[in-house]
């Protein structure tokens, strides 16, 4: 009853602003609203196959038609602000701003209606309670990559500059507004300072702020050409602006206080720990070596009370910078420790960008906190980053007396692509034999690395925070694609062997192990014929033998004793279709853009006479590769395709998700796979927070709760009374 009132309403403003004005905005809105209203009401009847379960309500299908029901909801709003102002008699410079208004809207309902177009392809092509095609399934012998390819391809051509403009944030909570347009606006400013290699350009964006802030169609036109041209080199020098001195240390003033907040360098050195399943036995964990060769790594210690271990002279010697808060006795060692993986996309940020919730949370946990500064992607891609996570996590279980924890309890967290860390260094751990997490906590984390089609991925269309050009760009980075070198890849997982550190794998890989005078050597070979590398005395590097699963030709030379390689041949280059400006009758009726029938046959996503607004000017560079690199593939990378002995072999996994975050489905999906396994799992799907609602706990209430949640949660896996 709601919807058919909301829509009611809709038309009622739109037919008699159309009356009023010769303006087309006014008659597209009518008609695209009698497509959205049935193709909505068949969505409300299929999106509750795909939630976790009937209490945990949330899915990409339903965040699509949420997102459409508030346009829907937002243009009602616009129409009615334009037929009062008309009816009050209202100047022409504000009768021209509502009319720039409801343009806007009918530009974004077109887009919505094109999306949920693109939803019912995927529902067409998926296995029945799937979210992401799969190999081999879908409705219509369409296999993973026809579906995936159509709608990517048709989705990266689809113009999204008035999501940007005055329809900016329409899908989230009014508090968080204001900051998603100083976002946008901050972004835009700076990108179009950054062509100039202007080393001031951080200043100069301030005098470009302005125009941007008064034009928001010249906001959107820009933002849309900036995700879709500018290079991960951009992204990664943006986002690294939370690391700015001045913004860091406003940022300290308003956190909690602690006690310790030290940056320690942790130098690369080979570690001993026991097996789980023998103590008895030990096994070797060496320091990460793939791409660069060994080197420290950064790890940033919070606590918010002084405990035993951590004033040692053994940390000091580790110590780059401190931060001591008031003095005070040193407590006991704490039985509990997380260890927290940032995230950033794979390529920026530190820890230092995220210390406003790890300090509320090291204070929540009444437990230290170890934040790992990963190597970053793309001079760094997969397994650098991996390999520095499991080692700080083995490090600090080794070396936990220094941290002023006894490790009892160790639980790792991690947030975005942190979160895809956690999950891979937790599988990483099983594989090698040493003790598992006590639990893991993982928000919104993105857990199939490729440009893989699904209903809540659709929204980067929208989200302000992860434009899909952008997302598509920091998968590729992180697997090694992209203009970061020919990708070497393999597939399989490692475990532990007859030496301690072996290989075992899911039929791709074949491995043999043995050592001589202090040398390992390896030697394996993919059946699929994806690679072959024959390893000879390595000499100090025993790092590589268990990390690189996706390596760059040139991190292999000058440090691994490389004997012979055969490189996965290029992929193909795709033709990119030709964007269409077709136009739609306004008389069409609603019920053909979506039927009862989803298995039925066609491959053109979109009802006659309908099709997207598409950019003007040159088609945008493609945004991924089809087929995805096979480095992709690897349950390290991508979880959600980890066996299911392996996730059932998953410590206790706490998901925190987002219903409007484009990543949603990751969650969602895993949590699927794992509930039907039997493993231990839970979901929280939270309302109207975007992506990365952590770093934005003192700008809304609702980010503050949600990162409140997550130490709940953490403090139930660490035993912490509540």
């Amino acid at each position: 009853l709601a919807s058919q009132l909301l829509f009611s309403s809709l038309r009622s403003s739109s037919s008699s602003n159309a009356r009023f004005f010769s303006t087309s905005a006014s008659r597209q809105i009518l008609t695209h609203s009698r497509h959205l209203e049935p193709a909505l009401r068949h969505f409300s009847r299929v999106f509750p196959r795909f939630d976790l379960d009937a209490g945990t309500p949330g899915n990409g299908y339903r965040s699509l038609a949420l997102a459409a029901r508030r346009l829907v909801a937002h243009s009602a709003r616009r129409c009615r602000a334009l037929e009062s102002a008309r009816r009050q008699s209202a100047g022409k410079a504000a009768l021209s701003r509502h009319a720039a208004e409801l343009e806007a809207c009918a530009a974004g309902l077109a887009q919505v209606r094109a999306l949920l177009c693109l939803a019912r392809r995927l529902l067409r092509g998926s296995a029945p309670g799937e979210l992401f095609p799969r190999e081999g399934g879908g409705g219509g012998g369409e296999g993973e990559d026809d579906v995936s390819e159509l709608v990517l391809r048709e989705f990266s051509t689809m113009r999204n500059g008035c999501f940007y403009g005055r329809c900016l944030g329409f899908q989230f909570t009014p508090a968080l507004r204001p900051f998603l347009q100083t976002i946008t606006i901050g972004l835009v400013s700076f990108g179009e300072n950054y062509s100039k290699e202007d080393p001031g350009v951080s200043a100069s964006s301030l005098f470009t702020t302005g125009k941007f802030a008064l034009d928001p169609e010249l906001r959107g036109a820009e933002f849309e050409r900036q995700t879709q041209h500018l290079g991960i080199s951009f992204w990664k020098r943006f986002w690294s602006l939370t690391e700015n001195e001045l913004l860091a240390s406003l940022a300290s003033m308003a956190a909690d206080p602690v006690d310790v907040c030290r940056l320690l360098s942790v130098p690369p050195e080979p570690l001993e720990l026991p097996l789980a399943s023998n103590p008895q036995l030990s096994v070797t964990i060496p320091p990460p070596v793939a791409h660069s060769g060994p080197a420290p790594i950064r790890m940033r210690l919070l606590s918010h009370r002084l405990r035993q271990g951590q004033d040692s002279a053994a940390l000091s010697a580790i110590t780059l910078s401190t931060e001591r808060g008031v003095a005070s006795r040193a407590l006991p060692p704490s039985p509990s420790l997380l260890v927290h993986f940032h995230g950033g996309g794979f390529v920026a940020q530190t820890s230092r960008s995220h210390e406003l919730y790890l300090r509320a949370w090291a204070r929540d946990v009444r437990a230290p906190v170890l934040a790992v500064d990963y190597a970053l992607a793309p001079e760094s891609p997969f397994p650098r980053a991996l390999e520095e996570c499991f080692y700080a996590y083995c490090w600090a279980m080794r070396h936990c007396r220094l941290l002023g924890s006894t490790a009892s309890r160790v639980c790792l967290s991690g947030d975005s692509a942190g979160g895809n860390l956690v999950l891979a260094v937790a599988l990483r751990a099983a594989a090698v034999g040493v003790r598992a997490p006590a639990g893991l906590v993982a928000a919104y984390p993105v857990t199939l690395v490729r440009a893989a089609a699904s209903p809540s991925r659709l929204l980067t269309l929208l989200d302000p925070l992860l434009p899909l050009g952008v997302l598509c760009r920091c998968l590729a980075a992180y697997a090694g694609e992209g203009d970061v070198g020919q990708v070497w890849g393999t597939e399989g997982m490692w475990g532990r062997g007859g030496c301690g550190v072996g290989i075992w794998g899911d039929g791709s890989l074949m491995g043999c192990w043995g050592s001589h005078r202090g040398h390992l050597w390896v030697k394996w070979g993919s059946r699929r014929d994806h690679l072959w590398v024959k390893w000879g005395s390595l000499m100090g590097h025993m790092g590589v033998t268990y990390g690189v699963l996706g390596v760059t030709q040139g991190s292999l030379m000058g440090h691994t004793g490389v004997t012979s390689i055969s490189p996965l041949p290029p992929a193909p280059k795709q033709e990119e279709p030709e964007p269409q400006e077709d136009e739609e009758d306004e008389e069409g009726e609603g019920p053909d853009d979506v039927t009862d029938d989803v298995t039925a046959e066609g491959e053109e996503p979109y009802p006659d006479r309908f099709r997207p607004l598409r950019p003007r000017g040159p088609s945008p560079p493609p945004l991924f590769r089809v087929p995805p690199s096979p480095i992709a593939r690897s349950p390290l990378v991508s979880p959600l395709l980890a066996p299911d002995e392996q996730l059932r072999a998953l410590p206790p996994l706490h998901l925190v998700a987002c219903a409007l975050d484009p990543l949603l489905d990751d969650s969602v999906a895993l949590a699927r796979r794992m509930r039907a396994l039997g493993a231990h799992v839970t979901l929280r799907v939270l309302p109207d927070l975007p992506h990365g609602f952590l770093s934005l706990a003192p700008l809304s209430a609702g980010s503050a709760r949600a990162a409140g949640l997550c130490a709940r949660l953490i403090r139930v896996l660490t035993g912490t009374p509540i």
